[in-house]
């Protein structure tokens, strides 16, 4: 059932799309149904990248994002929760996991955070690491421009309308804790703005005027 997360995978084999091995998959007896498609789509991620005093939330829309220089792309890897941050000499790379939205999918990421919610621990084993994922691509949703950024980069696909899907996953993230798995990324874009304030500057007034910069070089090669 893990398949149906994903848009950039072939659907011919049930396991193409597990972050486990076939074989490790067999032996693991989770509690609930659910418990074994979390586990299909984590795999032991509970010690994931844990960074010091990552305690800094940093709120970013997908636009704003792209305004900074951090670009957004669909990642290779299997896992729903594979999410990671690069930092370049001049941009930076925003990587999420591609999905498909539907109303089964998104009938399995409520009920897999409502999983999360009953049998998952705090720190340090912090297993909320599906709520941390709605909740990071929630706050990547602000505006209708963001749903465009988002489906324009594949990072989301879906036949619900850019309404629709703002209002899914910003009602589900309300509900939803915020924990290590979406501090650590956030924490990480938040040290990419500290660290680069002029190049950021420079950065956004050319994406906010890129067109305005094209037309006058235009004339002026005339």
């Amino acid at each position: 059932m893990g398949k149906y997360f994903y848009i950039t995978r072939s659907p011919s084999s049930l396991y193409s799309n597990t972050r486990v091995h076939v074989d490790e998959l067999k032996k693991y007896k989770p509690p609930h149904l659910l418990g074994l498609l979390r586990y299909s789509q984590l795999g032991n991620m509970t010690n994931i990248d844990l960074v010091n005093n990552c305690t800094c939330q940093s709120s970013s829309s997908a636009i704003e994002l792209a305004e900074i220089g951090i670009k957004l792309t669909a990642s290779s890897k299997t896992g729903l929760a594979d999410m990671s941050v690069q930092r370049g000499c001049l941009f930076g790379q925003l990587s999420l996991t591609a999905l498909f939205v539907n109303n089964f999918t998104a009938c399995w990421l409520v009920n897999m955070a409502s999983y999360e919610a009953c049998v998952s621990t705090t720190y340090p084993s912090d297993g909320f690491i599906i709520s941390s994922c709605i909740s990071f691509l929630a706050m990547l949703m602000d505006k209708e421009e963001d749903m465009h950024e988002l489906r324009a980069k594949h990072i989301v696909r879906s036949f619900f309308s850019n309404t629709g899907l703002l209002v899914f996953f910003k009602g589900l993230a309300t509900h939803l804790r915020l924990r290590r798995h979406y501090f650590v990324i956030t924490s990480k874009i938040s040290k990419f703005k500290h660290e680069r304030p002029v190049s950021i500057a420079v950065h956004r007034f050319v994406y906010k005027n890129f067109k305005t910069i094209v037309t006058v070089l235009s004339i002026g090669g005339v």
